[in-house]
C-alpha cells in the first residue's frame, strides 16, 4: 500500500508544473456615478471645485498557478489605493481582491505561450470622504462595497530559460470583469451609482519551472 502511495506521489510531482508572478492591472471602471456623489458632498461643505477621478483604477497583483497535464489552476490577489481631493474635501479609495484561476495554455513557440483563462473572484472597495480641516472630524462619509465577479481573459507569456529546469519571463493579459449579481453596499448613506465592471489589462514578471518528463520506474 505504501509503495503504491509513494509511486503515485512521484508520478504527480514529475507531471506537475508551477509558476507565479507579480505585476500591475488597470481596471477601466466608470467613475461617473461616484464622482457625482463626491462632488455633491463637496458642494454641501461649501466647496466649489470638482473631484477628478480618471480611469483606470490601478491594482498591484500577485498570482500563482500549477497543473498536472494540459489544464492550469491557481489563485491570485490584488490591492489598490487612490487618494484625491478638492478645495474642501478629500477622498480615499482602498480595495482588496482575490480570485481562483483556471486556464488552458497553448504553446505557440518555445518562447511564446497563449493561455485563455477564467478567473472567479471577490472584490471589495472602501471609499472614505473627509473634510480637509485638521483632524478630519468635521465631515466624513464612508462606503464599503463587495461582490463576486468573473473575468474571462487571455494571457500571453514570453519566457526564457533561467536554469536547468526553471524559466523567467513577462506576461500581458486582457479581459473584461463582470460582476456576478449586484454589489453589496454598506455605509453612511445611500450608495453612489458605481460598479466594479470594465476592461482589465495587466502586465508583469513571471517565474516558473519546466514540466519535466514523466518519471519511469
Amino acid at each position: 500500500m505504501m509503495k503504491r502511495f509513494w509511486g503515485l506521489l512521484i508520478v504527480i510531482s514529475e507531471l506537475a508544473f508551477a509558476y507565479g508572478g507579480f505585476g500591475t492591472k488597470a481596471l477601466f471602471v466608470n467613475f461617473l456615478g461616484l464622482k457625482q456623489r463626491l462632488n455633491e458632498y463637496n458642494y454641501e461643505w461649501g466647496g466649489r471645485d470638482s473631484f477628478h477621478l480618471t480611469q483606470p483604477l490601478w491594482w498591484l497583483e500577485g498570482q500563482g498557478q500549477g497543473g498536472a497535464g494540459p489544464v492550469t489552476f491557481g489563485g491570485g490577489g490584488a490591492v489598490t489605493f487612490r487618494s484625491t481631493k478638492t478645495d474642501s474635501l478629500g477622498a480615499k479609495i482602498a480595495g482588496v481582491a482575490g480570485s481562483f484561476k483556471f486556464g488552458y495554455p497553448v504553446r505557440l513557440t518555445s518562447f511564446l505561450e497563449v493561455q485563455p483563462n477564467v478567473d472567479f473572484g471577490i472584490n471589495s472597495l472602501l471609499i472614505f470622504v473627509h473634510s480637509r480641516e485638521s483632524g478630519m472630524s468635521n465631515f466624513n462619509r464612508w462606503f464599503l462595497t463587495w461582490g463576486f465577479n468573473v473575468l474571462p481573459a487571455v494571457t500571453a507569456t514570453g519566457r526564457f530559460r533561467s536554469g536547468v529546469s526553471s524559466w523567467a519571463g513577462i506576461y500581458v493579459t486582457g479581459g473584461y470583469l463582470i460582476p456576478l449579481g449586484s454589489q453589496n453596499w454598506y455605509g453612511s448613506e445611500l450608495p453612489p451609482e458605481f460598479s466594479v465592471r470594465g476592461w482589465a489589462i495587466g502586465a508583469g514578471l513571471i517565474f516558473g519551472r519546466m514540466a519535466p518528463k514523466p518519471f519511469r520506474i
